[in-house]
């Protein structure tokens, strides 16, 4: 806050890694009630209502990202894909960390198409999705040898293939690469309606975060929103409920 000058839009509590990662992605749908599940419903209900007050038809259009690998991205977006599901939105969460892919190894997903091999044909269709760890949840996952390739997207197939989705779905979350690694954040923030730049707290360096705003900013996003994850009790004390 007194380095950047914003105020976050969420703080999430840290919680307990021995969950399996098919678990920490679906939190929202696990442990409803958790303190960390009521942070990061506080995020989505601020984005639901940000979108509400547009009175805009179209479909939101999300970007999580992060400064440097490790921060949590993938988890804050697939949770808040649920969230949105739960109040009976159409959500499609796109694993756009092509070279990665978390969520789609987390819930193993085996997909023979994904972000990259949509944009090069030039063609969409939500048969590409699969579902099934939550109602109205949809995820284009990455394929195995999409994660081999070291190629960034191509921006003017990728704006052509974002308006075909936005037909089909109310809600659109990229997970994308960490800014500071991979272009990859920047070309489709800049196309987004909110970008979120999550960081890890007592991990995340300061200058790391600057650096992934500037970025972010210089491709001329459209909102950029900011998340602090994985707060320690001690330090999120103050701003504890009960």
């Amino acid at each position: 806050e007194r380095r950047l000058g914003v105020a976050p839009m969420g703080v999430v509590p840290i919680f307990e890694r021995s969950l399996a990662d098919s678990d920490g992605y679906l939190l929202a749908q696990r442990q409803a009630s958790s303190t960390v599940v009521d942070a990061l419903r506080n995020i989505h209900i601020g984005l639901e209502v940000a979108h509400t007050a547009k009175k805009s038809k179209q479909a939101l259009v999300i970007t999580v990202t992060s400064a440097a690998p490790n921060e949590g991205k993938s988890f804050i977006a697939s949770n808040l894909a649920t969230l949105f599901a739960t109040l009976g939105r159409r959500v499609l969460v796109v694993d756009a960390d092509l070279r990665k892919g978390s969520i789609s190894r987390a819930l193993k997903c085996n997909a023979r198409i994904g972000l990259r091999e949509t944009i090069a044909s030039g063609k969409w269709s939500s048969e590409f999705a699969v579902n099934g760890v939550t109602p109205g949840y949809f995820l284009l996952a990455v394929p195995d040898h999409s994660l081999a390739s070291p190629e960034s997207l191509n921006p003017e197939g990728f704006d052509r293939i974002l308006q075909q989705m936005k037909l089909d779905y109310d809600i659109l979350i990229f997970d994308t690469p960490p800014v500071l690694a991979v272009p990859d954040a920047c070309i489709i923030g800049h196309l987004s309606d909110v970008t979120l730049l999550v960081s890890r707290s007592r991990q995340t360096r300061l200058a790391q975060v600057e650096r992934a705003a500037t970025s972010l900013y210089s491709s001329n996003v459209k909102q950029l929103q900011f998340v602090v994850n994985a707060v320690d009790a001690a330090d999120a004390a103050s701003d504890a409920y009960g």
